[in-house]
Order: C-alpha cells, then structure tokens, then sequence
C-alpha cells in the first residue's frame, strides 16, 4: 500500500469511527382534538372535529387509515346500503367513482359494498388531507396516556428509532379497534355483552357476559343448545333475528 493509500485508509476509518446513529427527537403537538387510532371511527370523528374548527391529529401506528374496515382482506360494508347520509355517504360516493357505479361495487353475497384495501385507504386519506384543520401522524405506538386529576389531557407516543411524540389536547378520542388507552387512563369499562336489564333491549342476553365477538357468540350458543342447531343459528344471525 501507498503512502497516500494508507492515509486515505486511516481517515476513512476514523471518519467511520466517528459516525453516531441519528438522536432520538421528541415531538410536541397541542390540539383541540387528540385522536389516537385512524380507524373508521377516529378519521370520522377527527374530520368531523375539524370540519368544526377544531385543531385536530390522527395519531395512528399503521400506515393505513380506516382500521379493520379498510385493511381487512375483503373489506365490506354491513348495512347502510339505504342510508345515503353523512361521512358514510361521502366515502360511498367515492368508491362509486372509483368503480364506476353503484352496481360494481355489489361483486359478492355478503354485502352490497365490495372494495379493495387500498382504494379504501386511498379515499380515507384524500377526506382527511381536504381538512386543513386536520393533521394525520403515521408509525406511532401509543405509551402513555397524560392525566390531570380524573381528566385525561392528552398522550404520548413512540416509534422505531426512539423518537416521542407528545401531545396535549383538550379532548382526546380513544378510536383505537380495541381500546387501548382505556385501561391506561384509567377509565371504567366494559368488555362483552350488556344484561337485558341494564339497556331494555329484548333480544339482550338475561346476564352479561364477556363475549366480544360473533364467533365467540356462536361457539357459546352451539355449546349451551348442541351442534344439531347450529345451522338454525346460522340461519337466524342471516335473518337478523339474533344479537
């Protein structure tokens, strides 16, 4: 090796020797609205929030919007097919564009709205960035959730890479699909189904229960009332005269 070589090699590894990983940042937001999770729930709530006048931020971990009801494999809207109303009704009316009508969008049995993950993203997205009083943050893990006394004042957040994302709002919005910052703000809750009693609905379970799905339900019915009526239930849950 060179004189020249060796020392050109000797910077270089010093160079290297001295390169640190980026420094961890924290973020601080202050809003009106927080809401934590960009679900269907969370991005109605948070453009209705902003349509209001309210400063308002998505904080959600995917990089989707929409929840489960946009990144499910097969994404399909039950019901409402009669209900031309409200933020439904204006993500109906986009996926119609979309396809090119209303009939292209009843391409299976199981319901008369049939989309794609992506073009459900895709709508959610354009809604939410047509509100200058609405910002969206992508890749953040909810950690903590602030208190003052019994009021919840906002949350923070973190991503990969150690970056924090802080925020204080006024109203914060748990829109997560399984209420994650519930149980860190200490707020009473609920899992499962409500007794008869306490709502006077007559197709309510006597007791309440812990069951929080259909599956759950139908697997709990068939144990109590014997597989040979499983096909009844089926048949039941499609008419609409259980749940």
């Amino acid at each position: 090796m060179t004189r020249i070589g060796f020392l050109l090699s000797a910077v270089l590894s010093l160079a290297i020797g001295h390169v640190r990983p980026a420094q961890a940042k924290t973020i601080r937001r202050t809003v009106d609205v927080l809401v934590i999770g960009g679900t269907t729930s969370g991005t109605s709530a948070a453009i209705a929030a902003a349509r209001q006048g309210a400063a308002t931020l998505i904080v959600e971990p995917t990089p989707m919007l929409g929840g489960m009801f946009s990144a499910q494999g097969v994404p399909a809207a039950d019901g409402n097919h009669h209900l031309p109303s409200g933020l439904w009704n204006e993500f109906r009316e986009a996926l119609r564009a979309h396809y090119g009508g209303a009939e292209a969008l009843a391409t299976g049995w199981v319901s008369n709205t049939l989309f794609e993950p992506h073009v459900a993203d895709s709508i959610f997205r354009a809604m939410a960035a047509a509100e200058p009083r609405l910002e969206v943050l992508h890749g953040y893990v909810l950690d903590k959730v602030y208190k003052r006394g019994n009021c919840v004042t906002g949350a923070r957040f973190s991503r990969s890479g150690g970056d924090r994302l802080e925020v204080s709002a006024r109203i914060t919005v748990d829109a997560t699909d399984l209420g994650d910052a519930l149980p860190m703000s200490g707020t009473p809750y609920r899992i499962g189904m409500d007794a008869r009693a306490d709502t006077g609905e007559a197709l309510a379970p006597a007791e309440a229960n812990d069951i929080r799905g259909v599956y759950e339900h139908f697997m709990a019915w068939v144990s109590s009332n014997g597989a040979e009526h499983a096909e009844w239930y089926l048949e039941s849950a499609d008419a609409g005269r259980i749940y």
